[in-house]
């Protein structure tokens, strides 16, 4: 089991996660890394954005944000290197 945990926490760097909301709107409300595996076996994850719903609105549409969590992903670096992110942006 240990193993097939390792590979899985090795092979998969980001999660990208959506989801159905109260309105029928599909939306991305999680962007997170798998930072590892964990001494306890477990795969480390770190969120890096998150969708914040702020209220339905009265013709009952999700409003909210997305927003980063402040964790910088390990990948940044390469990121930066492939100009997939602007450096000013993210410093």
């Amino acid at each position: 089991m240990q193993a097939i945990r390792r590979q899985i926490a090795s092979s998969i760097h980001l999660i990208v996660q959506q989801a159905r909301l109260s309105d029928g709107s599909r939306r991305v409300t999680n962007v997170t890394e798998v930072v590892g595996l964990r001494d306890d076996g477990e795969v480390e994850l770190r969120e890096i954005f998150v969708f914040n719903v702020k209220k339905t609105s009265t013709d009952g549409r999700v409003e909210g944000t997305f927003m980063a969590t402040g964790y910088l992903p390990t990948f940044l670096d390469e990121f930066l290197a492939h100009g997939f992110a602007d450096a000013g942006v993210v410093s």
